[in-house]
């Protein structure tokens, strides 16, 4: 956090990757056009010089190992894997095959401030006698000391709203926890008003 203190924010968004992996089962994970519109979303609501947007055949494991470390924030809307009998090898799915395991995240060495799954059940994981072993603590070894994750299932229209009105909060209350709450609220009332 002392090294990123000061310094203008920089994101990196890595949405809907193309050629995913293929599960055990031989199926491919399927493409998630919803998450190009929440990134796309997301770069809208931000200076255009301070997002770098990895989506289709340029979100591979490569380009995110080398472009994170210096990010402020890390968005990912792609499908998370856990692996409850091998944790360390749960991943976030990447173009071209890619699988950005926990292990692999262990590794990183990230300057943000926060990281954001936007994706099904990436705050799960196997509970150890010190936590829970999965994603999130991974990225919190890597140096994140805030991490925005999911207990479920995620479908388009409610995160994209979450999502959108979460980025349009921070920039405005510069407070994750306060941005997540008013994004939070916001889609409460439009459920409970039938707006989605």
């Amino acid at each position: 956090k002392q090294r990123s203190s000061g310094r203008p924010a920089r994101y990196l968004v890595v949405a809907d990757p193309a050629g995913l992996p293929v599960m055990p089962d031989g199926k491919r994970l399927p493409s998630l056009p919803g998450s190009r519109r929440e990134a796309q979303a997301i770069a809208r609501l931000l200076p255009a010089q301070a997002v770098t947007l990895l989506a289709g055949a340029q979100a591979t494991k490569e380009k995110v190992q080398a472009l994170a470390p210096d990010k402020s924030v890390v968005h990912f809307a792609t499908h998370g894997i856990l692996r409850d009998d091998r944790p360390f090898d749960s991943f976030l799915a990447l173009a071209g095959d890619g699988r950005l395991t926990a292990q692999e995240i262990y590794d990183l060495d990230l300057e943000a401030d926060l990281v954001v799954l936007s994706a099904c059940r990436t705050g799960l994981g196997q509970i150890t006698g010190d936590g829970i072993l999965g994603l999130t603590r991974a990225f919190f070894y890597a140096g994140t000391p805030s991490v925005v994750a999911t207990l479920w299932d995620v479908a388009d229209e409610p995160t994209f709203l979450l999502v959108s009105e979460f980025y349009r909060s921070l920039h405005r209350l510069h407070d994750k926890s306060r941005a997540l709450r008013a994004a939070q609220l916001r889609l409460l009332a439009a459920l409970r008003a039938g707006q989605v």
